[in-house]
């Protein structure tokens, strides 16, 4: 990928500050820390901060490594957060959490400001999955689990769907999925073309099993 600039030249300096941030969309709003510092940058149009500290849900412990998914694993990664108290921790932890936006950036910081060099490098965008909590004299730590976004394609019910026998049964004649492999199931097949019309009824059925509509694919 390309840099602007400023962060390549930034990046061919003796020394360089490569701090990583994170933000979690938890249902109370985004969490938005920092491994060091305190700093802002441009996220989505709007000026955000980041901090190494939040009141409420603690700091950053550190960020896992972003493993690459092979066949069926999609990437993901890990992070640790410290929170202050056990409440803390279990809002972090509550099933409601579960599958919350994460995102992760890379910025270059200015070794003397301590402001952000050129455009942040967004390096990971998933999802919030397995929650580990230890408990422990002196310790409090909460350790996410994140998958890509890319997951979803793994599921067995988006798998169902994003297939070129489904596709065609919604979309006839459309080829954008002829090339699809690896279906976890098969689409049984009624005739070579779709009704012209469903009854409440069957659309009620054809929800259950495939989670939308007929014609909201």
């Amino acid at each position: 990928m390309s840099f602007s600039p400023e962060r390549a030249a930034a990046l061919q300096q003796p020394a360089v500050m490569l701090p990583c941030c994170l933000q979690w969309d938890l249902p109370s709003g985004p969490l938005r820390l920092a491994e060091a510092g305190f700093f802002s940058f441009e996220v989505d149009g709007q000026e955000v901060t980041f901090q190494e500290r939040d009141e409420v849900f603690g700091v950053l412990g550190a960020i896992g490594p972003i493993a690459d998914g092979l066949m069926t694993e999609a990437p993901s990664t890990s992070f640790v957060i410290f929170p202050p108290t056990n409440a803390a921790m279990a809002a972090m932890a509550a099933p409601g959490v579960q599958g919350s936006r994460v995102r992760i950036w890379e910025v270059v910081l200015d070794p003397i400001t301590g402001q952000v060099v050129g455009e942040p490098d967004e390096q990971f965008v998933g999802e919030s999955d397995v929650l580990t909590n230890t408990v422990d004299e002196n310790i409090r730590s909460l350790t996410i689990t994140a998958n890509s976004r890319m997951a979803r394609f793994l599921r067995k019910k988006e798998g169902a769907r994003l297939n070129n026998g489904f596709h065609q049964r919604c979309r006839p004649g459309e080829l954008g999925l002829q090339y699809m492999q690896a279906v976890s199931r098969a689409i049984p097949w009624g005739s070579d073309t779709p009704t012209s019309a469903l009854s409440a009824a069957q659309a009620a059925a054809y929800a259950r099993l495939y989670g939308t509509t007929y014609f909201g694919v």
